[in-house]
């Protein structure tokens, strides 16, 4: 399928947390990274039968951790032909091309083939478009029961406007499209998902950057590191993210959503 940016509500490269994170040098670029992603698999409870659709897979890096882990099919789907080329580059670097297929596709259209899945998995995607038909777009990719997980940036209660457009305007511009868990709930209830809940709700601060570094590579983090003190830019911004999350605390988190088709 190609690719439709018009329906991308806002690009990825407005996200100024997301481009300090790739100029820092993180290689997992959702909230809580590693620990994160770790946890929302524990919730699906995978095992080597389950097949498997990575929604907004980027370079693959979870689609491939999963068929390494559990030993089962995964397939990546991506709207960026760049992120696809990588993704495929990644899994014969970690012999995992057998268990992994990655195509570009785009999210915000309805999924049409025989062969369903029975998960689906969104790390914090449906931020920058349009959520309810890339949440369509799970539901009909999945099986009868069918399970979704989703990691997603979550407001505390309904925060006051001048916070939303502070943390839009200094964080990431895809937070003009975050929800509270309640609104994130209905959204999933209004794709025909039933049973939706959110297992948890973490803080989204400077400790969520904490966990990620903590979970790349050791070589990987010391090249954060270094990057963080000798880029004055990428500096710069990691001071002005702390200082938002000290002078605003408590209102931004992230969620782990679960539902069933």
């Amino acid at each position: 399928m190609g690719k439709t940016q018009r329906d991308i509500i806002v690009q990825p490269e407005d996200c100024k947390m997301m481009d300090l994170m790739v100029k820092a040098g993180f290689s997992k670029l959702h909230p809580g990274g590693r620990y994160s992603t770790e946890k929302l698999l524990d919730f699906l409870k995978i095992d080597q039968s389950k097949r498997i659709i990575d929604i907004g897979c980027g370079p693959g890096e979870t689609t491939i951790y999963i068929a390494k882990k559990y030993g089962c099919h995964v397939t990546g789907v991506d709207i960026m032909p760049e992120m696809i080329r990588k993704a495929k580059e990644n899994a014969v670097k970690h012999k995992v091309s057998h268990l992994t297929k990655f195509e570009i596709v785009d999210v915000m259209t309805p999924f049409y083939s025989e062969h369903l899945f029975d998960i689906a998995i969104i790390q914090a995607v449906l931020i920058f478009g349009d959520k309810q038909r890339m949440l369509n777009f799970a539901h009909s990719a999945l099986k009868d029961n069918g399970l979704i997980g989703a990691i997603e940036l979550t407001w505390r209660n309904d925060p006051p406007h001048f916070i939303k457009e502070t943390f839009s305007r200094e964080l990431a511009k895809p937070l003009i499209n975050v929800g509270t868990k309640g609104d994130w709930i209905s959204s999933i209830d209004e794709a025909g998902f039933k049973k939706a809940s959110c297992d948890e709700i973490l803080p989204m601060n400077i400790s969520s950057f904490i966990k990620m570094w903590v979970g790349e590579k050791w070589r990987n983090k010391i090249n954060i590191v270094y990057k963080c003190l000798a880029n004055r830019e990428v500096l710069q911004r990691m001071v002005t993210i702390i200082n938002l999350f000290k002078k605003y605390p408590d209102y931004l988190k992230y969620g782990f959503y679960l539902a069933q088709k």
